[in-house]
Order: structure tokens, then sequence, then C-alpha cells
């Protein structure tokens, strides 16, 4: 779809979208860091629904760089704005088992 409306010279923001998740799902560290600057710029011209899927895929985007403690706080206000997403809160316990954070009652284990 991307390519075809690259063609055209008209790319509609959800292909945009899609093929930034793409590129951030990819081995390839250049095409994740590719996924997050176009996501980067989608921000500023979405709304509301669409900004989280943005910071959501950008927070994706950290983790996948290796990056996980700012995965760790885009996770965390992404789950201000919505605690109960499933997708985010996944993010969140992948983020913390690689990062050894262990949570016993009120206490924070990290090793």
């Amino acid at each position: 779809m991307y390519v075809n409306e690259l063609a055209k010279g008209e790319i509609t923001y959800d292909s945009k979208l899609d093929y930034a998740h793409c590129l951030v799902e990819s081995r390839e560290r250049e095409n994740i860091l590719i996924g997050m600057k176009i996501l980067e710029g989608l921000l500023f011209s979405c709304d509301k629904k669409k900004e989280f899927e943005c910071l959501y895929a950008r927070a994706y985007g950290h983790y996948r760089l290796k990056d996980y403690h700012t995965a760790l706080e885009k996770t965390e206000n992404l789950l201000k704005i919505e605690p109960n997403n499933k997708e985010t809160n996944h993010l969140y316990r992948m983020i913390k088992k690689k990062l050894g954070i262990k949570y016993i009652g009120l206490l924070t284990v990290i090793p």
C-alpha cells in the first residue's frame, strides 16, 4: 500500500503509520530508526487515537533498540492514559523483565 501510494505521490496517514510499524518490527537497527523517525513526524498531524498508537509504537521501538529505560518511561506514560490497554501492559511487563525489575508488594527490587 505504502509503495503504491508513494508511486502516486500521495501517502495517507494510515499508510505511513502501517509502514512505520513494519519498520519498527524489523530486525535491522537502521529500519527501526527510520520507523521511529516516521512515527515522530506523524505525532504532529494526528488525532488522539492515532497519537496513542504512535506513542505506543515509539515505546516499542525503544524496546526493540534495547533502550529499555526510555521504553519503560514512555510505557508508564501510556499506562497513565489507558491503564487497561492490554498491549501496553504486555510491553510494560516485557520491559520490566528485561530490566530485571521485580515487584514484591510495595517494595521494588532492582538487581
